[in-house]
């Protein structure tokens, strides 16, 4: 029964944000709120309320409400840091993205970086070899097999609050 609603809650999470980029996030809003009340009524785990959580600040950044998306990702990321997931994890990372994205939202901007520069080790094992770029700067991709720095991530406009696939590559 948890692996059947592990793969409904994955599909559902897909959905939310493929409604955000087809630019429908008031229904991707409406899908995470219904789940997050199943959680709150005890009937979803924390890890998933969690999800939820940064599923439903996704959809709020992208439709600029940048200070309820602020708050649920902050619960999202107290919930897992409870739980104890690690700062690595692909759903760590998921939950400080939105972080990043309302603070950059709320033109909170030494916040962001504080918060990106906290999360980036984490996130980028290699990361020991070029320190945290700051949110307006440079975003580094480490490429696995050349073992150099080839290509950099750069935030094209203020379109990246609501869609963080707006990033184009630059090259050098």
């Amino acid at each position: 029964m948890l692996d059947a609603y592990g793969w409904l809650d994955g599909s559902m999470g897909m959905l939310t944000y493929a409604l955000v980029r087809d630019g429908r996030p008031q229904e991707a809003i409406h899908v995470a709120e219904s789940n997050l009340a199943l959680w709150r009524a005890g009937q979803l785990s924390d890890g998933l309320g969690a999800r939820w959580d940064y599923r439903l600040a996704n959809s709020l950044n992208a439709t600029q409400q940048f200070t309820p998306a602020l708050a649920a990702a902050q619960q999202s990321d107290a919930m897992l840091q409870r739980a104890g997931v690690s700062a690595a994890s692909h759903t760590g990372w998921l939950a400080r993205q939105e972080i990043v994205r309302a603070l950059i939202g709320l033109r909170r901007w030494s916040e962001a970086d504080a918060s990106y520069s906290s999360f980036w080790p984490a996130c980028h094992p290699t990361s020991w070899l070029a320190p945290a770029p700051p949110i307006g700067g440079f975003w580094p991709c480490w490429p696995p097999r050349t073992g150099a720095w080839t290509k950099h991530w750069t935030w094209p406009s203020a379109r990246c609050v609501t869609a963080t696939a707006s990033m184009v590559p630059i090259t050098r």
